[in-house]
């Protein structure tokens, strides 16, 4: 079976034809365990979910569907003995527990209120005045970030100066920022306590490295399907440059109208360039949700309101009629190292610390 980078626009059918391959591999009798589904967040993955619901489909219960982040936290949570000490935490003998955004914010609001008593953000040495869960929010926010392009936690204030055109008290709030989140790190180090952005650090430097889990991985998911591959971030798609060459197939489904989520380190770029490691790109054209003189509609204020530029995503692919099929050539090893990292800008298009922030109450 080819390994196929699909694309198109929203509501041309993606989604149904990934959802009709992973039908046919299990019809094929291939283990439900060697199938992994990817999808950029949970929510979308019900499509999927329902199929598996067919109790005539065999092995369906064995499909694993999860976000990379699930992959993350399911591969720590299984190889903790081997990484909890390398890692740094504080209790390697006790398990691990895994913080949602809620749970984040309680324990970051430990940490916050004695630095906040100190004088940390005081309205008289730095001039931002947001509220204290929104500072919260972008703290967690930036690590998130910071963790997805490969950047240490204890960069995140300084590259944040460098990106942005502050004055000297607001650099000021960049440095409390960077004690925040220096103390919140060790805080969670010590308790076994894994935030989004220590779960992707942990993943990304202790796990995936490791020849022995690296193998485990690809010698366990032989299948692959990526949905919305376009609104995932660089690391994801450096993991499947490296991961394509393993498989007996794979399906990356790219949706030419998103990618939006810059602010959650998405990257449309990084995922078109995996189509050069597919056997072959194919591209739907034909909505299946819309009415040709809706579509001239959208088409018409599209042009109004955003004229196309020579960047524009779809003209980096190949076009066609209806469903156009397109053979790459087959170069199927890649190099995590041809996937650049955003630039520090990234961090700063989410701070809050700029000319007219406020401090927290």
């Amino acid at each position: 079976m080819p390994t196929t980078f699909l694309t198109g626009p929203a509501g041309t059918g993606k989604t149904t034809q990934a959802v009709t391959r992973l039908r046919n591999l299990l019809a094929d009798h291939v283990p439900g365990h060697n199938i992994l589904v990817l999808v950029s967040q949970s929510t979308l993955a019900g499509p999927y979910r329902d199929l598996l619901r067919d109790p005539g489909l065999p092995g369906a219960a064995a499909v694993d569907i999860l976000t990379f982040s699930g992959l993350a936290l399911q591969t720590i949570d299984l190889f903790w003995p081997l990484v909890a000490a390398p890692a740094g935490f504080g209790r390697p003998q006790a398990r691990p527990v895994f913080l949602t955004i809620e749970t984040a914010q309680y324990y970051l609001h430990q940490v916050l209120e004695p630095l906040l008593r100190q004088g940390y953000f005081d309205p008289n040495v730095v001039p931002i005045t947001i509220s204290l869960p929104r500072l919260m929010s972008q703290i967690l926010d930036n690590l998130n970030k910071a963790a997805l392009i490969g950047l240490p936690h204890t960069e995140v204030g300084a590259r944040l100066a460098a990106s942005l055109a502050v004055e000297p008290s607001s650099r000021a709030a960049l440095e409390h920022t960077q004690v925040c989140v220096n103390e919140f790190r060790a805080f969670c180090l010590a308790r076994n306590l894994l935030d989004f952005s220590l779960r992707i650090e942990t993943f990304r430097r202790y796990l995936w490295p490791v020849e022995g889990i690296h193998q485990y991985l690809t010698g366990r998911y032989r299948h692959l399907i990526v949905d919305n591959i376009e609104e995932d971030n660089p690391f994801a798609h450096a993991m499947l440059r490296e991961w394509l060459p393993h498989t007996e197939s794979a399906l990356l489904v790219n949706d030419e109208d998103a990618g939006y989520r810059i602010f959650l380190g998405a990257n449309w770029r990084t995922a078109q360039s995996l189509a050069s490691l597919t056997d072959e790109t194919v591209r739907l054209t034909d909505s299946q949700v819309a009415s040709p003189d809706m579509l001239a509609l959208g088409e018409q204020l599209s042009q109004i309101l955003q004229p196309p530029t020579a960047d524009h995503r779809v003209r980096s692919l190949p076009l066609g009629p209806k469903t156009a099929k397109t053979k790459n050539r087959k170069s199927r090893q890649g190099h995590a190292s041809e996937i650049q990292n955003p630039k520090s800008a990234d961090l700063a298009a989410s701070s809050p610390f700029s000319r007219n922030a406020s401090t927290p109450r």
